[in-house]
């Protein structure tokens, strides 16, 4: 859903897709993230969280240049002092679940070898 401007729009989502119990991302700031999350929403595309991106990128990349290497991000930490680390993307989507799911209701029968058939 694209457009949603107005705290009613929010409300109108809210009820015919997350009240639904569909997976809705939501993106704006209309309201603040505690309230989104408390809707249903699950991820949530903020702007302003487009400026501590750019940072982070601008600090591995320095210390790219500076060592070599970007496997000891040095002063990232500085950057989201007291932030929690936000899970991986797999992990908000569920998809931990589902590849246990996989996992446990694999067939262990060999599948039947594909059949060719004849062109006409």
């Amino acid at each position: 859903v694209d457009g949603i401007k107005t705290v009613e729009d929010l409300e109108q989502y809210t009820e015919r897709v997350v009240g639904l119990g569909l997976p809705a991302l939501y993106n704006g700031s209309l309201r603040p993230a505690p309230d989104i999350a408390a809707r249903g929403f699950r991820i949530q595309i903020c702007g302003s969280t487009h400026r501590l991106a750019y940072f982070a990128a601008w600090a591995a990349l320095a210390h790219l240049k500076a060592t070599g290497t970007t496997t000891d991000q040095v002063g990232l930490a500085s950057l989201a002092e007291g932030a929690r680390p936000v899970a991986p993307i797999t992990q908000i989507l569920g998809l931990p679940l589902i590849y246990d799911m996989e996992a446990r209701y694999v067939s262990t029968r060999p599948r039947p070898a594909a059949r060719r058939v004849a062109p006409f």
